[in-house]
C-alpha cells in the first residue's frame, strides 16, 4: 500500500502483482476479477463495469461499459494479449486522453 495521495501507484502495484501472480494468456474476465481482489487488499475504493454515457455535443454516442474505476478519480482498463507486445507497442499502451463528456447511468 502506498501512502502516495495518488491512487495510480498503488493501482500499478496492484496490476503488477495480478500479472505476476497469474502471468499472461488469461481471459480480460480474469484479470479484471483479480485485479478487483488486490484493490479490495489496498484499501482502494472501486466500481466495476459502471455504465456511461457518450455524448458528443448533445447528441448520445452510446453506452461505454468502464472495467474500473478507482477511488472516483482513475478508469482502469483490463486490455489482455494472446501474444507478447513488441517493443513499439509496449512503448506506451496507455494514453492520456481528454475525458469525453460523460455521464454515470444508474
Amino acid at each position: 500500500i502506498s501512502t502516495r495521495t495518488d491512487p495510480t501507484y498503488t493501482i500499478i502495484g496492484c496490476a503488477m502483482a495480478v500479472h505476476n501472480a497469474l502471468g499472461p494468456g488469461l481471459r480480460e474476465d480474469i484479470y479484471q476479477r483479480a485485479l478487483a481482489v488486490k484493490l479490495d487488499e489496498a484499501g482502494l475504493s472501486h466500481e466495476e463495469e459502471r455504465a456511461v454515457e457518450i455524448y458528443l455535443d448533445d447528441a448520445h454516442i452510446g453506452l461505454l461499459y468502464l472495467d474500473h474505476i478507482v477511488e472516483e478519480s482513475v478508469i482502469v482498463e483490463i486490455k489482455a494479449l494472446s501474444h507478447k507486445l513488441t517493443n513499439a507497442k509496449s512503448a506506451r499502451s496507455s494514453r492520456t486522453s481528454q475525458r469525453p463528456d460523460t455521464k454515470s447511468v444508474s
